[in-house]
């Protein structure tokens, strides 16, 4: 009895032992996020400068290499790398956007609505659905902890840069928090 007890003891510590090392093997192995991010298929530059109060002087950046399953090659509409860049908050009282086709790029440019004096912008996403590629902006509050924001309604003011791989897509459609602000056809 007491031989078959130590055998199971045995057994049990071999498989703790062997299990714990197998996960140890596991656990250093990249996962698929950071394989991806070591190929730089998912890679994101940020050059946080911007001020909430709208200072002109300085602004924000942001560059993304989009990945995308089509490169272009084949003449489809294919997302590049993408910038996007806020330029201050002057003072218009009206959400815009307006889009610009250049020579494989498409500029969207525009103004979105802010809820306070701390509020600035960034693209949350590029993607194309079914021909046509779809900017999205969105506001949001960049305020420290103890900062305090003026309880005003601000308009930020942003220029967003695609660049197209392939074809430019048919149409583009930019979204403010979501809200469709325009559509456009391509020429």
């Amino acid at each position: 009895m007491t031989h078959n007890m130590d055998r199971r003891t045995l057994l049990g510590l071999s498989a703790t032992v062997i299990g714990g090392t197998l996960t140890g093997c596991l656990e250093s192995a990249p996962t698929r996020d950071e394989s991806t991010e070591t190929q730089g298929d998912d890679h994101t530059d940020t050059d946080m400068t911007s001020s909430a109060n709208g200072d002109d002087d300085s602004n924000e950046t942001e560059s993304t290499d989009s990945p995308s399953s089509d490169d272009g090659s084949d003449g489809a509409s294919a997302i590049g790398e993408t910038s996007f860049e806020v330029l201050g908050t002057p003072n218009v009282a009206e959400e815009t956007a307006t889009v610009t086709f250049g020579d494989g790029t498409v500029t969207v440019s525009g103004m979105i609505m802010g809820n306070n004096a701390c509020y600035t912008a960034r693209l949350d996403d590029t993607t194309i659905e079914d021909g046509t590629l779809v900017v999205s902006v969105e506001s949001y509050e960049d305020a420290a902890e103890d900062e305090g924001c003026a309880t005003v309604v601000i308009f930020v003011e942003y220029e967003a840069i695609v660049e197209m791989q392939g074809a430019l897509p048919a149409s583009v459609r930019v979204e403010h928090n979501g809200e469709q602000v325009t559509s456009v056809q391509s020429p």
